[in-house]
């Protein structure tokens, strides 16, 4: 699986390509990049929720404490997943904030289901935002580009596990040898970041404190005003708590300390972080 985050980094056309297969043009989509395991599913969710609620309309206001995420999978027989109130209406994420990676396979599975099923609500126009771990070279390609950030003490060792099948059974030598090699890649992902952040249509939102980032590039997709916006991240965020954990076994053979490149992992992430927020 590591060959995928190498061509995530290499393949720089992957998100123009993939878009214009799907039909759609590039310059009225908005990318959410990340670097695996950095609380995209999570921001994905927020996002949904807020369109949903504030700018498309589909749930009232006083319905966002009862907005919640289930799965797709038992009814189309890939991993997706909804947004619903009361565990109805749902509104199908990878129609609404897809997976770039997903949605050719999914959109007609879910279009068919949506036709003979009540509970969807029906998403017929393109959608706006895609999320993608593929990096870019030009934002100016897209209408806007945000990556997510996760501090690397959480996403390289996240990353690692769930992308290197029984890496926890590996010797200690092999287990900090893949981290060593998932904190480079994490190290060229956030280079790539900072080479962007001179753009003005790029935006960093720390999975930390994702009320930031969100609110500024939110409120200038939407045209609402920043302050607003984030009031309302806060709430659904309040409703919507972002849970992740990882097998903390991995400590019991490794430690911090013992991944060399990981001090340049959180010096780069501060700095993306820094700078975004400027």
């Amino acid at each position: 699986m590591s060959r995928f985050i190498e061509q995530c980094i290499t393949d720089v056309n992957f998100n123009f390509q993939a878009l214009a297969k799907a039909g759609l043009d590039s310059e009225d989509i908005s990318m959410l990049l990340s670097f695996p395991r950095s609380g995209n599913g999570w921001i994905r969710l927020i996002i949904a929720a807020y369109k949903a609620v504030y700018v498309e309309c589909y749930y009232e206001s006083k319905e966002t404490n009862e907005i919640d995420s289930t799965s797709l999978e038992p009814l189309i027989n890939l991993p997706s997943a909804s947004i619903s109130v009361r565990n109805d209406r749902h509104l199908a994420l990878d129609m609404y904030i897809p997976d770039i990676y997903l949605f050719e396979t999914v959109r007609e599975r879910l279009l068919k289901e949506m036709d003979i099923s009540n509970n969807f609500i029906s998403i017929r126009k393109s959608p706006e935002i895609f999320k993608s771990h593929h990096l870019v070279n030009n934002t100016n390609m897209f209408k806007s580009v945000a990556c997510i950030v996760r501090d690397p003490r959480e996403s390289i060792i996240s990353a690692a596990l769930l992308l290197e099948q029984n890496l926890l059974a590996d010797s200690t030598s092999v287990i900090i040898s893949k981290l060593e090699e998932y904190s480079n890649f994490y190290i060229k992902f956030l280079t790539k970041y900072i080479q962007l952040t001179s753009d003005s249509n790029f935006h960093v939102i720390d999975l930390s404190v994702p009320e930031k980032g969100l609110s500024k590039w939110l409120s200038k997709l939407f045209n609402d005003d920043e302050l607003i916006v984030r009031e309302r991240l806060l709430n659904l965020i309040k409703c919507m708590p972002h849970k992740s954990s990882f097998n903390k076994e991995v400590f019991n053979k490794v430690t911090i300390d013992d991944i060399n490149k990981m001090g340049e992992a959180v010096e780069l992430y501060e700095k993306v972080t820094y700078l975004g927020s400027l």
